[in-house]
């Protein structure tokens, strides 16, 4: 990608548990940003699983959808998610193998300047982001929500002690959530 064009890109990042709210936190700052886009580093995790399991694939993209069960493998179709995620990491030996495919999103789509990611939960996601788009403008956020509690599985708890640029309470009010991001992007 030619540098110039990367060195005009945003990329947020936004970090948090399940329900915490970061796709809604998403969806305000693209409404906030001019020339933005929503991606996710789960996006093509979901379109493989659902092709694989014949799952609906909207229904992924909902908690409720993911707290499903899905009786022919006897597991919640997160548990899937997170489980097929980790198994092609590990065989292909890339632990930033989704956001390749996120990478592969925004070189093919150079003239979006605000990239908006609200599903980062690994380090090697940031890492690879860097590492393939290094003049990018990376800002981190993360959604903190205490009505909200993690289970054990490391796609909830490996950015627990990240160090991100911004920590956003989310106590529930869209109005809040939205006057901290304005804030945020204006500074």
């Amino acid at each position: 990608m030619d540098p110039n064009i990367t060195d005009s890109i945003d990329i947020w990042l936004f970090a948090g548990y399940a329900g915490s709210g970061k796709t809604t936190a998403g969806m305000i700052l693209k409404d906030i940003l001019p020339h933005s886009f929503e991606t996710a580093f789960a996006k093509e995790v979901k379109n493989q699983v659902s092709e694989l399991y014949d799952l609906d694939r909207t229904m992924l993209d909902t908690q409720e959808g993911k707290a499903t069960f899905v009786e022919s493998e006897q597991k919640t179709a997160r548990q899937l998610l997170v489980e097929y995620s980790a198994l092609c990491k590990q065989i292909t030996h890339c632990p930033g193998i989704w956001a390749e495919y996120v990478v592969d999103e925004i070189n093919r789509n150079p003239h979006i300047q605000h990239w908006i990611i609200h599903d980062w939960r690994y380090f090697a996601e940031v890492q690879t982001i860097r590492y393939f788009l290094p003049f990018a403008r990376i800002h981190t956020l993360r959604i903190i929500n205490k009505q909200v509690h993690p289970t054990m599985c490391s796609s909830e708890r490996e950015l627990d002690y990240a160090v991100v640029d911004h920590i956003i309470p989310n106590n529930g009010s869209i109005e809040d959530l939205t006057r901290a991001l304005t804030h945020i992007y204006r500074k």
